[in-house]
């Protein structure tokens, strides 16, 4: 599994949520979270299977940049 947020191994849903909220309020925060959503793609790519919060943190932080644009 790839490191989702930082220092949080096995991060809730709610803690997902609200690092994805709290991290679009930065640059730096918004980089991160590409870095993570890349990295899942590549391992995704790469045919390992997703872990399941792998899978909503992607799909999070998709709802989120469909609603900012």
């Amino acid at each position: 599994m790839v490191q989702l947020i930082p220092a949080n191994a096995n991060p809730t849903m709610s803690e997902i949520d609200d690092y994805i909220r709290k991290s679009y309020t930065t640059s730096s925060g918004v980089a991160a979270l590409k870095n993570v959503v890349r990295e899942i793609h590549s391992k995704s790519g790469a045919g390992a299977l997703l872990h399941p919060a792998d899978e909503y943190f992607v799909s999070r932080y998709s709802a989120v940049l469909e609603h900012r644009n």
